[in-house]
């Protein structure tokens, strides 16, 4: 993966070691490719996606909604990974009622 030299951690948590974040690398260099190439994927698609990318360049980039709810999965992977990390180094009393909130079960 071509980052430019910039580094993919926030707090203690390298974005690099969560699985679903390379996927995500692909989504957003998909995205690039519809902006600034009209779904056509080229040299930088294909840098940036690294063995994520879905087609070689020159070709169109596919979106099906497979895809979608793929990218979409990962970016939900993301967030829970970075709620859970950032909550270790920073507690948060909010974050810990809502989980409580999310994990009761109902009243029958």
């Amino acid at each position: 993966m071509n980052f430019q030299g910039k580094p993919f951690i926030i707090g203690s948590t390298n974005l690099l070691e969560i699985p679903a974040f390379h996927q995500y690398v692909e989504v957003k260099a998909t995205r690039d490719i519809y902006i600034h190439n009209q779904g056509i994927a080229n040299q930088i698609y294909i840098e940036k996606s690294a063995s994520h990318a879905r087609v070689k360049k020159g070709a169109g980039l596919p979106i099906t909604v497979d895809y979608f709810l793929q990218a979409y999965e990962s970016c939900l992977q993301i967030n829970e990974y970075l709620r859970e990390s950032l909550h270790e180094k920073w507690p948060s009393s909010e974050y810990e009622a809502s989980k409580e909130t999310t994990t009761a079960t109902p009243k029958t």
